[in-house]
């Protein structure tokens, strides 16, 4: 089973979920490959992914999740797959912030002095600047994501969803797991990620906010435009347009 998402959307809960929702219900050993790559070398973490597709993905016993780029995997249609993103808008602005000031050091000490001059760099300059800059990045990855939806057999599951309407997405995400979740079990999901308490937005945690459309709060309005039209395609094709 595949979970494709990217960072910024509820990717660390969502592991904590799927983790305990294999535990419970699947019969599935979750892996994440990102965080072992991530945490054993300094090389880029997706590249050694697809590097080694051919041999460490497979398709019965496993839940490999979160995957947040949209890796090439061999004979993917063997594979029940899963797609949760949020507004490319939202998750560029709060990338910004968590760069900039909440995100955690890596343990790796090359990458650790790397990040930290990123944060140097990213702290120098303003919102609308660095939304622009890395603009093609996450553009290239929802554009990967989108051909993997037009190809092949998805789910598709809304961040906003999770946080404007929980038991709804959670039924939605349990359809795409092949499972029916129990009202005990939405309880657990809804617990584990706080979703059943409100969150004031705090820029020095992880979770600095959750209400969508904070690009409009915190962009230009030529910033906005801008995304609006380089994003026109991928918008439209997820429904944020």
């Amino acid at each position: 089973m595949l979970f494709f998402t990217v960072h910024k959307c509820a990717s660390t809960y969502v592991r904590k979920a799927l983790r305990h929702l294999a535990d419970e219900h699947l019969d599935l050993v979750p892996v994440n490959f990102a965080a072992f790559y991530h945490n054993t070398t300094a090389a880029d973490t997706y590249e050694q992914i697809q590097a080694n597709a051919d041999r460490i993905f497979r398709p019965m016993g496993y839940l490999y999740a979160p995957v947040r780029h949209p890796v090439v995997v061999p004979n993917i249609d063997d594979y029940r797959i899963v797609i949760m993103l949020r507004d490319p808008r939202d998750v560029l602005t709060s990338l910004y912030y968590s760069l900039a000031i909440s995100h955690g050091l890596p343990p790796n000490a090359e990458r650790k002095r790397d990040f930290l001059q990123m944060r140097s760099e990213v702290q120098q300059q303003d919102i609308d600047t660095f939304v622009r800059e890395y603009l093609p990045l996450y553009q290239e990855r929802y554009e990967g994501f989108l051909r993997v939806a037009q190809k092949h057999n998805c789910t598709f599951i809304r961040y906003e969803d999770m946080i404007s309407d929980f038991e709804p997405w959670a039924r939605q995400l349990g359809t795409g797991l092949g499972i029916e979740l129990t009202s005990a079990d939405i309880a657990h999901l809804e617990r584990l990620g706080g979703f059943d308490r409100p969150v004031e937005e705090n820029v020095s945690k992880h979770i600095r906010q959750r209400t969508p459309g904070d690009h409009l709060r915190k962009l230009t309005p030529e910033t906005v435009a801008f995304l609006n039209e380089q994003l026109g395609p991928v918008l439209r094709g997820f429904g944020y347009a």
